[in-house]
């Protein structure tokens, strides 16, 4: 069994790190991170025009993500996924992967309340097949963490549908 962290943004994905690194090493389970590869045709999918290369800047941040999983015990591998729909992705490879949980980041959008339907989708998806959907929810003023947000429990769940 696996947690896995869709890989965003270094400071988002080091602080996702840390938690599912400590829920990990709980759980005796690894943790995947997932490079999520954009394409911009569908013909592009599983083709070489697909692929985009790690970058060097890409490479350091893995290095660190590593040292940080070695520092708590906890084995790191890193999936890469091509992909149209980020959303859509993130629920395939946790069913690929057989994850417990999954830590993703729904990019923000100019419509209000599209990132919110997004980020149930997403969470529904993850639900239906018995897995856990983190994200992490920054403080305004300082652009930390505050803290987990935990998207409701499957028990909750089962009793609202």
């Amino acid at each position: 069994m696996t947690i896995l962290i869709q890989l965003s943004d270094y400071s988002w994905t080091v602080q996702a790190l840390h938690l599912a690194c400590s829920m990990a090493r709980s759980q005796h389970e690894t943790v995947t991170l997932l490079r999520l590869m954009r394409v911009r045709h569908i013909s592009y999918l599983g083709s070489a025009f697909g692929r985009t290369p790690i970058t060097d800047q890409e490479m350091g941040e893995l290095l660190s993500y590593q040292d940080t999983a070695e520092d708590y015990g906890v084995e790191l591998e890193l999936e890469q996924m091509q992909c149209l729909n980020c959303i859509d992705a993130i629920a395939e490879a946790a069913s690929i992967l057989s994850a417990t949980a999954v830590f993703a980041r729904v990019p923000s959008s100019m419509i209000p309340f599209w990132h919110d339907l997004m980020e149930a989708r997403l969470q529904y998806r993850l639900w239906r097949a018995g897995r856990s959907l983190y994200t992490l929810q920054p403080n305004p003023s300082t652009d930390q963490v505050a803290g987990i947000h935990v998207k409701a429990s499957q028990d909750a769940l089962a009793r609202t549908i």
